[in-house]
């Protein structure tokens, strides 16, 4: 007897989680202000844009218990910018799943408005809705009455446009609602300014970059105020209240603030701090030359008045002979070597202030002797059996040249004689600084 009541709570145990109800969470990807094209999550489902609005949605039956997801954005992987919640250490946002929930409560906790609105997202089954008269929105301690009016039933969406009671500086949000099962909860502090500056967190490499932001309160100034050091410049408003401005920068910290007047910058309406390491913008480009015997390789100077420079010659120590390239002239000239093969000789450019630039050129010594062409193929290059690997196929989430290496001769066995690595730089594939390794690989 006690072994078919167990049996049969066994049983009982497995059709309840077999037939457990799942509950219909909305994910988006607000694309308006991006070239966004394609979005798809890292387990294949798709996000559309079905009503030309640019924000990408879909619809997930989740199960209770924690969710992790993330997006490819045309191809590119990262999480979901409105949802605070992450994994650590990778690009995974979170979602705990429960019936009902607050999938979405933007500006999220701790961001910036960058829209005069409030939205919440909900998510609750069909047999457990919002119980009439149960949604409550409160900001900054003030109520919003009858806020079932700005709530859409078909999209579980609540969307209040100019909302009342906000301040310059923080802001607390705080929306719940109540079904049959209870009442659910959540609060967001964000920051509002009626002027907001927008800032990539990057190190800018240029001279003259693009600052631009949004007047957030109506009617919108014709235009608006910008510093930045010794500088201010006056820039128009559109009619959706942005503006945007090409300033000057310098390396280290740049404040820039913004005002509706010229003599509002002792109390800016916002300020931002930008990191600038300049690039130089000259540089040396190398032209090769030969004769019957000798080689010569001269320098053009780009940018730059050449005689601001300071030159010095090397030659790579692998080279199969020793050329004796060296000195400090604009050119330099050597006897044509008598082994064959791929000569690496190099020019090291140095600036009064400091700067330097180091330009690269390849002979090759044969049956044809030459400079390599910038569009020609290097001679190993014809025998090359690549394998294209990302750092981390060998430990997931470890960007370890340590951990590669250790397959390098399983590699060497099937064939291989070359690897073709991922981009190195901060951004990967889709570039954001060409000076700025994946701190995942180091610094420099």
């Amino acid at each position: 007897m006690k072994a078919k009541t167990f049996l049969f709570t066994l049983c009982s145990f497995f059709y309840l989680i077999s037939n457990a109800q799942t509950i219909p969470v909305s994910i988006y990807l607000d694309a308006r202000h991006s070239p966004y094209q394609h979005v798809i999550t890292y387990a294949g489902e798709e996000l559309t844009d079905d009503d030309g609005d640019r924000e990408f949605e879909t619809i997930l039956d989740l199960s209770p218990g924690m969710f992790e997801y993330a997006y490819w954005v045309d191809n590119s992987l990262g999480n979901d910018p409105d949802n605070p919640r992450r994994r650590n250490g990778a690009a995974f946002s979170l979602i705990h799943v429960s019936d009902p929930m607050i999938t979405y409560l933007l500006p999220q906790d701790g961001g910036v408005m960058r829209e005069r609105r409030i939205r919440a997202d909900l998510a609750y089954t069909a047999a457990n809705p919002p119980l009439a008269g149960s949604m409550s929105l409160i900001i900054n301690g003030i109520t919003v009455v009858n806020p079932e009016d700005y709530f859409d039933a078909t999209k579980r969406r609540l969307l209040i446009s100019d909302p009342p009671s906000l301040v310059d500086g923080e802001n607390t949000v705080t929306f719940s609602y109540e079904t049959s099962a209870g009442q659910i909860s959540r609060s967001s502090t964000f920051t509002y300014h009626p002027i907001l500056l927008t800032r990539q967190n990057r190190t800018y490499r240029m001279e003259n970059i693009l600052v631009w932001g949004r007047v957030m309160e109506t009617p919108y100034p014709s235009t608006v105020f910008l510093q930045c050091g010794s500088d201010t410049y006056e820039t128009s408003v559109n009619m959706e209240g942005y503006f945007g401005q090409e300033v000057r920068i310098a390396s280290g910290s740049n404040v820039v603030k913004v005002a509706y007047g010229s003599d509002g910058f002792a109390n800016p309406t916002d300020e931002i701090t930008l990191i600038a390491d300049l690039r130089h913008d000259w540089w040396v480009e190398l032209t090769g030359s030969l004769d019957a015997t000798t080689a010569t390789i001269n320098t053009v100077v780009h940018g730059i008045d050449a005689g601001d420079l300071t030159f010095a010659w090397s030659e790579s120590a692998e080279n199969p002979e020793v050329l004796g390239i060296s000195g400090s002239g604009s050119s330099v000239s050597f006897q044509q070597a008598v082994s064959e093969g791929e000569y690496l000789l190099e020019l090291h450019a140095t600036a009064e202030d400091g700067t330097s630039y180091t330009a690269r050129k390849i002979f090759l010594q044969g049956s044809d002797p030459h400079f390599l062409d910038l569009y020609e193929r290097a001679p190993w290059m014809e025998d090359m059996v690549l394998y294209e690997t990302e750092n981390d196929y060998y430990t997931w989430g470890c960007y370890s040249f340590a951990k590669m290496k250790e397959v390098l001769p399983h590699m060497k066995k099937l064939g291989m004689n070359a690897l073709m690595l991922p981009p190195l730089n901060d951004g990967g594939y889709v570039t954001e600084d060409h000076f700025q390794l994946n701190l995942a690989y180091g610094t420099r």
